[in-house]
């Protein structure tokens, strides 16, 4: 032990006496007590914020410790050694008034034994605000000073290329799975919960492995391999015979359908073994990431997993030139950017080379968009839905303008249906054609159409917005007029009439409107 050595050089140069070190001694015969949350250390009740640490191990850490101690030549008071931790009383660096040599107990340096946690106290008002990252800034860092210690630098193997020769040099073209979809590299693949992207996966890999088009673009024939890992092999079957029509699957398609290990627990090397056992693959399918994602380090954020997980996945189809998809879901949650939408953080997609996103406006719709981008293939829109078969179709490229154009008349459809489905409607149409002169409230409206077995349920609020909103409607479509009065704090009041019916006056306001 390193703290054990340093303690012996103290003893051997007469600077602590035998009793004290016998008792530091006996933490080699203890067992380590269990972790409790925070231990009282020499009166001293730590806190979260006091903590640091150079390592998870106490050896480390105490290696660390002998090692600044020495390069900054401070020195040890006293020691003292429990069963959880090792205690150091040091001068204080700020004040010489704060160290009591005599019995040391008001400035000390702690290593727990459990965790190779370091901390740093002074009882003293003036400084007790301190902690070890406070110790180390004040002593310059954990940077050995003089020759105390040799510091070794790593060397590197720097390969600078110069932009001209970079230019000049002949480099292979990237290959593709899918043209214009799907390059060499990775891919995330996101859809909504049960849209059918494990259709659309499964067919894409039959493209490949058959070399036929796949939605409008061309497969490059190759071995396809598709991990569908939520699947048994049942369900593996019943889908491949769908997908097929029962007839053979291509020689070069592959499933694999067993539990594979995460990436934390060996996936590139299992890749490593099928790749070795195939000879070569043009396609690599991952279904669903989720269950194959790296798991989040000790304070690591969920970008840095996200991207720690596409980067090796990336990394090892870059070096085999072949394609890899990695399908995951959508978010409940709607950005206004359809790439966006992919579940997980930015680090999902920032370490991926193409995104593909499969868009419906219901998860029951047999239409959908498949919007795809990228750096190394160009952002395109094409439509597409599903038959009968669960077989995806392909209906023509589009435009991001012409899926923003198809939504406007969807909702203009949507709203039109609404329209003329309303009782609302029905009521304004019978007044209106009644003639009635006097302006009415919304809630005399309701009244009104009473009279006429016309019985509205909503509230007089929701009336009023309903004039609000379908009043271009009521003219276009039924040539009714309604003329909004506004009557200071009080309800709004709606007047009724055909178009025809209207005065001069009433019908420029309409037209200014």
């Amino acid at each position: 032990m390193l703290i054990t050595e340093y303690i012996e050089n103290l003893q051997s140069s007469g600077e602590l006496d035998n009793s004290i070190s016998s008792a530091l001694n006996e933490y080699h015969k203890s067992d380590y007590e269990p972790i409790k949350p925070w231990d009282e250390v020499g009166g001293y009740r730590a806190k979260p914020k006091d903590l640091d640490t150079e390592s998870n191990d106490y050896l480390s850490s105490s290696k660390f410790l002998k090692r600044f101690i020495k390069s900054h030549n401070i020195k040890v008071l006293s020691e003292k050694d429990s069963k959880t931790h090792l205690i150091l009383y040091v001068p204080c660096p700020w004040s010489d008034s704060h160290t009591t040599p005599s019995n040391g107990t008001d400035c000390f340096i702690s290593v727990d034994k459990r965790n190779g946690m370091i901390n740093y106290h002074c009882n003293h008002s003036h400084c007790n605000d301190k902690v070890w990252q406070d110790y180390k800034r004040f002593y310059g860092g954990d940077k050995p000073e003089g020759n105390a210690i040799e510091i070794i630098h790593k060397k590197f193997d720097i390969k600078l290329v110069q932009g001209v020769q970079l230019q000049k040099t002949i480099l292979p073209d990237i290959k593709y799975a899918i043209e214009g979809m799907i390059p060499e590299g990775s891919t995330v693949i996101s859809a909504p919960f049960k849209s059918g992207k494990s259709w659309l996966v499964l067919q894409m890999a039959l493209a490949v492995a058959d070399g036929k088009d796949f939605l409008g673009m061309k497969g490059m024939q190759g071995n396809a391999v598709y991990l569908a890992l939520e699947d048994s092999d049942k369900f593996a079957q019943e889908r491949l015979n769908i997908a097929t029509k029962c007839k053979d699957a291509p020689k070069g398609f592959y499933y694999i359908y067993e539990d594979v290990p995460t990436l934390d627990a060996g996936l590139i090397d299992y890749l490593e073994q099928v790749y070795a056992q195939l000879g070569d693959i043009r396609l690599i399918i991952i279904d669903t990431l989720a269950l194959v994602e790296c798991q989040a380090k000790r304070g690591e954020s969920a970008y840095s997993v996200n991207y720690r997980t596409g980067r090796m996945l990336k990394q090892w189809a870059d070096s085999k030139q072949t394609s890899i998809v990695l399908v995951t879901h959508t978010t409940k949650a709607k950005h206004e950017d359809i790439f966006e939408n992919t579940q997980g953080t930015n680090g999902t997609t920032g370490a991926c080379d193409s995104i593909v996103t499969l868009v419906k406006k219901k998860r029951s719709d047999n239409n959908a968009i498949l919007a795809i981008t990228g750096r190394r293939v160009r952002s395109s829109y094409h439509k597409i839905h599903m038959d009968d078969g669960c077989i995806w179709q392909y209906d023509g490229i589009t435009t991001e303008e012409g899926i923003e154009q198809d939504q406007r008349h969807e909702e203009s459809d949507k709203a039109m249906q609404e329209y003329k489905n309303s009782a609302i409607r029905e009521a304004v149409i019978k007044i209106a054609s009644y003639g009635i002169e006097d302006a009415l409230t919304a809630k005399a409206l309701k009244e009104k159409a009473s009279e006429y077995n016309i019985y509205l349920f909503e509230s007089p609020k929701d009336i009023g917005l309903f004039l609000h909103q379908y009043q271009t409607h009521f003219i276009k479509v039924d040539g009714v007029l309604i003329n909004i009065i506004k009557n200071g704090t009080g309800p709004k009041r709606y007047k009724l009439k055909y178009y025809d019916d209207a005065s001069e006056e009433e019908q420029k306001v309409f037209k200014k409107k």
